[in-house]
């Protein structure tokens, strides 16, 4: 039958699908490898009601299931699935440790097929699978009967066919047959067991017959280790409630005493390496003690110390009167024995305990260990109170730690905040709060790094990634120190340091974060920048200064002689008609190179200006017919004026030259027509503004002329050489400019302590803006002086002195066709000795001011000390600070500006000899 069955099962395309329902995962799973031993598949449903649906969906070809279970118990389902005509085929097995036969009747009621009791035999449970298996493919169903079974009284009527019926029985009568089978073997082995108890019971009397014996003589032990356990609890109780080291160690000494039955005790504390006393405690020691305590306070440990020092665990002495001679306790140590040991924990030695005991139990093995389970516990107590002191004094040293931190977190300038690295702020101080605009800690605390930056950086990367950067260097390195741009709540944008700290606070990772603002730092550095461009560009233009000064000077000496000579031969040409030509000619060209080199000198403030009170609205009134005509038709002119114009102190030609030159300027960036607009105001300039335009000036007031045009404008790059001498963008040699209009006009103004502001734009046309300070006084009368007619001739004797050799024989010619008598010398100290060498008056002096070896100032001074009467005539291309204070003529002082003509010279000495003769 057997092996029918398994070739049956061994044919079929699948294995035989086993059910099992069982709510207890561990015996499901002892089913489940039992049924996998013989190759059987299962499925597990935890109760009947999840069986029936699981039996539904996918039909098993057998199921196993217990009866006790929630939602629905096995009989339920077994009785759903027997009147299922789509299921009732299926083979029920009842596995349940339901003994009674009430619980059987019941399974034969629901038509279960077998009714198996745990616990089972699993041999015997396969083989009633095989044999269901095998009934279920070789038989036919069978019509169901009604049968009629009387039990302990009660009728139960059951529905079920024959055979099932017959099955569910057999099954149930193996099953009682196997465990009686099992109750009769287990019997038998325990009357075996028995047997042997019987024996090894006699065995043990007799043992223990020795034993009682034995224990009678151990009572004292016991009794006094029990003693010594209550003492150690009573100790234990005093280390959890004692906080006091000197009453911990005097209770420790009589608890040992009192509870733990010792005849004495004693602790004594010395410092670390067995060096000083710290303080000790006895019971029962008696007077000897007080002389231990005091050898130890001498460094004198006993011998009993150094040796228990020396070596772990409890020191046994057995015999004190011999081995503790020399110890001042040697009294009450006769006839008893002696347990010290070391107080030690984790390796730090505390001291020393000791008591005595009688020797018997001194030797005893546990009472070794729980004397040294004393000492250690009393150790560890020290350990813990030196824990505790050096907590306070930790706890104590952390509360100034964090009131100091406190005080420097809420009084920092900085604003100082805390943040995890998911970029949470957790706080912020006073200085954050004020920083970022917010109203408290709260609303700060609720924003994120994010949304208190920018989008982008200035180096144009997202405030995001690159702050993820940031965080990242710090937990890697530790701290981190960069700058960034943030953004406060009402959305303006600062710059700040920032220096990213890692810490651990209550064991998670945090950042601590400085934030330090640098605005006014950044807007410091940007007017250095400033300033260090200005002061560039202006010692760039005081070098083309001195060097335009430098050229002018020599340059006046020989247009000097050129115009001089070309005046005194057209004076001795009259008929010949070609070469006064040439001449007239030559004069124009000198006279042009005159007028080059005058701008030249007011570029270098240098020119000698005679500047007076005026009203710059009348003067500009003065030339306005003039300066139409020199811009031309195509171009209109529209003048705006201040009715109450401030009076400024300037020489009337310098202004005249800057307006002209300015209107020219503005004309030549107009060549197709336009719009030329001069405008004068009165301004009050603050610090500021100077400030903002880069420009070094005293704040005050200030008479401002305005030249604006509509032309072509300029760049910045433009901007930044328009008044350096010589530099045009306007085609050179052909008429159309010298580069000198705009540097002659920088100069002018400076010369007269104003400064001159540009705005231009390329395609928006150009705004000059020339600013003067304000003149205290009424504008000066305009007298124009007319030169009186006189006498250009004399006989006087005139001492010149001149560097130039070409100059001083010009000037030599002059005079002495005028009639007068002519000394001449090259330098101050040749003055001094063609004087020396001169007999007679000397009644004029004409000296170059610039000269070697000696000036004109210094040489004039020492020649009037000899020549009282003598006067002087100061001449120059340019002049130094010798006769002149930032151009301006010194008071009393006569000068002749080169270059100057032949009637210039003899009109300017007949002046001064006829006001000396005055």
């Amino acid at each position: 039958m057997r092996k029918m069955i398994k070739d049956i099962i061994s044919n079929k395309k699948k294995k035989v699908e086993i059910l099992i329902v069982e709510d207890s995962p561990t015996q499901a799973l002892k089913l489940k490898y039992l049924l996998e031993e013989h190759n059987f598949s299962y499925v597990w449903a935890k109760n009947g009601l999840e069986a029936l649906n699981k039996t539904k969906e996918n039909k098993p070809d057998l199921i196993v299931s217990d009866i006790v279970m929630p939602k629905m118990d096995g009989y339920e389902l077994c009785r759903n699935i027997k009147t299922d005509n789509t299921l009732k085929n299926i083979p029920v097995i009842l596995l349940t440790a339901l003994t009674g036969t009430e619980n059987i009747i019941k399974g034969l009621d629901v038509n279960a097929d077998f009714y198996i009791t745990k616990p089972y035999e699993e041999n015997f449970l396969i083989s009633k699978i095989n044999l269901l298996l095998s009934k279920k493919i070789t038989e036919q169903s069978e019509v169901d009967e009604e049968l009629e079974i009387i039990l302990d009284g009660k009728t139960h009527r059951i529905s079920a066919n024959r055979k099932q019926i017959l099955n569910l029985l057999l099954s149930t009568h193996e099953n009682l047959v196997f465990q009686n089978q099992t109750l009769a073997q287990t019997q038998k082995a325990l009357r075996k067991l028995n047997k042997r108890l019987e024996e090894k019971v006699r065995e043990k009397t007799a043992h223990l017959l020795t034993e009682i014996a034995e224990r009678k003589r151990s009572e004292e032990r016991i009794v006094h280790l029990n003693a010594v356990l209550q003492a150690i609890r009573d100790v234990n109780q005093l280390i959890t409630k004692v906080k006091d080291r000197e009453r911990l160690l005097q209770g420790a000494c009589d608890n040992l005493i009192k509870i733990g039955g010792y005849n004495s005790a004693w602790i004594a504390l010395i410092e670390e390496e067995n060096i000083g006393f710290i303080t000790a405690a006895q019971a029962e020691a008696g007077d000897g003690f007080s002389a231990m305590v005091d050898g130890l306070k001498r460094g004198e440990l006993t011998r009993c110390m150094r040796q228990a020092a020396d070596q772990s665990g409890v020191l046994v002495v057995a015999e004190p009167d011999l081995e503790c001679g020399d110890c001042p306790l040697v009294g009450i140590y006769a006839g008893k024995a002696r347990l010290i040991a070391r107080l030690e924990h984790e390796g730090r030695i505390y001291g020393f305990i000791n008591v005595t005991v009688s020797v018997r139990l001194a030797v005893d093995e546990e009472e070794r260990w729980l004397f040294e389970e004393v000492a250690g516990d009393i150790a560890f107590a020290l350990h813990n109170m030196e824990l505790e002191k050096e907590r306070k004094m930790a706890e104590e040293a952390l509360c100034k730690s964090e009131e100091k931190y406190r005080t420097l977190y809420d009084s920092s300038m900085d604003a100082i905040m805390l943040l995890t690295p998911e970029e949470e702020f957790l706080s912020g101080n006073p200085a954050a709060v004020k920083m970022f605009g917010c109203k408290d800690e709260k609303e700060f605390t609720s924003r994120t790094p994010q949304n208190l930056s920018p989008r982008y950086q200035p180096d144009g990367t997202l405030s995001s990634e690159k702050n993820k950067q940031r965080m990242a260097i710090a937990i890697e390195k530790g701290s981190h120190f960069f700058e960034w741009t943030y953004k406060r709540v009402d959305g303006q944008e600062f710059p700040a340091t920032v220096l990213l700290t890692r810490m651990e606070l209550q064991g998670r990772r945090m950042l601590q974060a400085r934030l330090r603002d640098i605005t006014e730092r950044k807007q410091a550095q940007e007017e250095r920048k400033k300033l260090e461009d200005q002061l560039s560009q202006s010692q760039r233009m005081q070098a083309i200064g001195v060097l335009a000064g430098g050229v002018a000077h020599d340059f006046n000496n020989l247009l000097t002689i050129i115009i001089g000579n070309a005046q005194l031969a057209l004076m001795d040409v009259i008929k010949d008609e070609s070469l006064r030509n040439g001449i007239e000619e030559t004069m124009k060209a000198g006279e042009r190179a005159a007028s080059l080199i005058r701008q030249l000198l007011a570029f270098s403030r240098k020119q000698i200006i005679a500047p007076r009170v005026l009203d710059l609205n009348e003067l500009l009134t003065g030339i306005e017919k003039m300066l139409a005509r020199l811009i031309g038709e195509d171009i209109e002119l529209l003048t705006i004026i201040e009715p109450a114009l401030w009076q400024v102190e300037v020489d009337p030609g310098q202004v005249e030259q800057v307006i002209m030159n300015l209107t020219v300027n503005a004309s030549d960036a107009m060549p197709r027509g336009g719009k030329l607009t001069i405008e004068t105001a009165n301004i009050d300039l603050a610090e500021n503004y100077f400030h903002e335009h880069g420009i070094k000036n005293e704040p005050g007031f200030y008479v401002m002329l305005t030249v604006s045009d509509t032309g072509s404008g300029m760049d910045k790059e433009t901007q930044e050489h328009i008044f350096e001498p010589f530099f045009t963008t306007k085609e050179v040699g052909k008429g159309k400019g010298t580069g000198l209009g705009l540097s002659t006009v920088y100069g002018i103004v400076k010369q007269n302590n104003g400064f001159v502001w540009v705005y231009s734009e390329p395609g928006q046309g150009s705004t000059f803006k020339v600013y003067l300070p304000k003149a205290e006084g009424d504008a000066d009368s305009e007298e124009k002086q007319r030169l009186p007619v006189i006498e250009l001739d004399g006989s006087e004797t005139i001492l010149i002195v001149e560097d130039d050799n070409g100059l001083r024989k010009f000037a030599q010619n002059v005079l002495q066709q005028h009639g007068y008598k002519v000394l001449d010398a090259e330098n101050g100290e040749d003055a001094l000795r063609v004087s020396q060498a001169h007999e007679g008056p000397i009644h004029l002096m004409i000296t170059d001011v610039v000269m070697p070896r000696m000036g004109g100032k210094e040489a004039a001074e020492r020649l009037q000390a000899f020549y009282p009467r003598m006067k002087v005539i100061y001449m120059s291309g340019y002049t130094d600070n010798a006769i002149v204070e930032h151009g301006v003529l010194a008071p009393g002082l006569n000068f002749l500006q080169k270059p100057f003509t032949p009637e210039s010279l003899a009109r300017k000495v007949r002046e001064m000899l006829d006001k000396s003769q005055s």
